[in-house]
């Protein structure tokens, strides 16, 4: 009861600041759904995987070098560059790297779930890494597109949906994946979550495209 009181507080004061029009409209709708999507795949490859090994009886050192799996998260600044540069799939730059990412995703969370720590635990790292890899990449294409999208005024509320989005997917592909594994098999659980990762694919294509799209950086410096 406290806590659904603080809820309202907040809603109300939110809805004094800033227009619920505001917090409903697309692009903060999209906002969402990006940020929940691309925030998914840092916990299945990161606590939850580690959970997986641990049922399986993997050892608590092999266990250990899974925290190396999340390395690409790290180091993402130095790709993004090349992402900013080239725009696959026929579409602008922002939708079409977060289409091909996704796609990504969905294969590789797939491969994960039919391989099994047991038995191929080096494996499924190696592929748990690329699906790092592949949702790092994702992540540089939503932060960019939300850049884009957002404008002066809704900047402050697109900020605060991400951060609820982040949260929101920490628990379900973290304890929601976990009583799910214990229900249906972690096959299952991981099934599932590409196929909730999959959903952002229409989010992305549908996408509502920015007023004003930043221009392709220079290929050279100017003198």
């Amino acid at each position: 009861e406290g806590y659904a009181t603080l809820v309202s507080i907040t809603m109300f004061f939110c809805k004094k600041i800033v227009p619920f029009s505001l917090w409903c409209s697309s692009p903060i709708r999209t906002v969402f759904l990006l940020s929940f999507v691309s925030s998914l795949p840092l916990i299945l490859v990161g606590s939850t995987l580690q959970a997986w090994y641990a049922a399986s009886g993997v050892s608590l050192l092999t266990i250990g070098m899974l925290t190396l799996v999340g390395q690409p998260y790290v180091y993402k600044f130095l790709w993004a560059p090349c992402m900013d540069r080239f725009a696959p799939l026929g579409l602008d730059r922002r939708r079409g790297w977060m289409i091909l990412t996704q796609f990504g995703l969905v294969g590789g969370l797939i491969l994960m779930g039919l391989l099994s720590p047991s038995r191929d635990p080096f494996l499924l790292a190696s592929i748990a890494l690329g699906v790092a890899f592949i949702s790092a990449s994702q992540d540089i294409a939503v932060d960019a597109y939300r850049v884009d999208v957002l404008t002066i005024q809704t900047r402050s509320v697109g900020a605060a949906v991400t951060q609820l989005a982040g949260r929101m997917a920490i628990l379900v592909a973290g304890a929601c994946a976990l009583l799910l594994a214990a229900s249906v098999g972690w096959r299952m659980t991981y099934f599932t979550m590409a196929a909730v990762i999959a959903l952002g694919i229409y989010v992305s294509y549908g996408a509502p495209q920015p007023h004003e799209c930043a221009a392709l950086p220079a290929s050279r410096i100017p003198r």
